[in-house]
């Protein structure tokens, strides 16, 4: 479990500034890893929230995934995209809510953040060998959680914080008092989330910190040093460094291996892009 660290700056975890996870996005989590979950049984947990029906639709009815026919019952949608894309679409919906609802002062930085979070999801989705257990796209969704517990709790810190990142991260998050990836996994533990998503949140940026890190954490590692990669940064200054050799060799990722998947990334910016603009709008 994450651990207090001394010289961070107070976090008030009672405080109602803090996000919540909604009623229906804690009904969602548990079906993200199950592989028998029927139309009906989806179907009748999006409901309950007729705003995220209502966006499930616009992008399913949109040029992102370009049908022939007009999807209009979430059911259909189910059938046509599979269970699983359309749990995508409802997860990345409601968060975005959270991720967007913030101060402000820090809002063209949410924005950032949140379009970071989609193309790490997007790629990550796309690294998955298909015996996966867990949701590489709902994970790369979270994995920068923690940014908006600052947000939420010292929106001027984290807008002065922003302004100074020229270079490593982490070196400026030490300077400033802020951990993103300890706070981002406590509030996976808040959430109730699988432990996954506290790892993830926690070990990001540094995955070879942990004893046999499982694969699921080198994939979001690697998806988020290819969203930087190719332009989708949380932070503007944000320096992108190389992939440690290690994380390449547990993954037996090898240069030409990794730059295939550079330009696979590359591919699907203009997917990224347009399915943050449906989340956003």
């Amino acid at each position: 479990m994450p651990q207090y660290q001394a010289g961070l700056i107070a976090i008030d975890w009672e405080s109602e500034e803090l996000p919540t996870l909604p009623v229906i996005a804690q009904k969602l989590f548990p079906l993200i890893s199950s592989q028998d979950v029927s139309a009906k049984e989806l179907a009748e947990i999006i409901r309950q929230d007729p705003s995220i029906t209502m966006k499930i639709l616009q992008i399913v009815n949109s040029a992102l995934y370009m049908l022939s026919i007009e999807v209009s019952s979430l059911k259909h949608a189910i059938v046509l995209l599979g269970a699983r894309e359309v749990q995508h679409i409802a997860i990345s919906s409601i968060l975005a809510q959270r991720f967007l609802t913030v101060p402000y002062e820090v809002a063209n930085y949410a924005e950032s953040l949140w379009k970071h979070c989609i193309a790490t999801a997007v790629i990550a989705q796309h690294l998955t060998n298909g015996g996966e257990n867990e949701s590489l796209y709902t994970l790369g969704l979270l994995h920068d959680v923690g940014w908006i517990v600052l947000m939420a709790q010292a929106p001027t810190i984290y807008l002065a914080m922003a302004r100074d990142i020229k270079g490593d991260i982490k070196e400026v998050e030490r300077q400033w008092g802020t951990d993103h990836e300890l706070w981002g996994a406590k509030l996976a533990q808040k959430w109730e989330l699988p432990k996954s998503f506290q790892q993830v949140a926690l070990r990001h940026h540094d995955p070879l910190s942990t004893t046999e890190p499982p694969s699921y954490l080198l994939k979001i590692h690697i998806a988020n040093y290819l969203a930087n990669k190719i332009g989708f940064k949380a932070f503007e200054g944000e320096e992108v460094t190389d992939l440690d050799p290690k994380v390449k060799e547990y993954l037996k990722l090898d240069d030409s291996k990794l730059k295939k998947l550079t330009e696979q990334a590359l591919q699907k910016s203009n997917h990224i892009k347009e399915l943050w603009r449906l989340l956003v709008i």
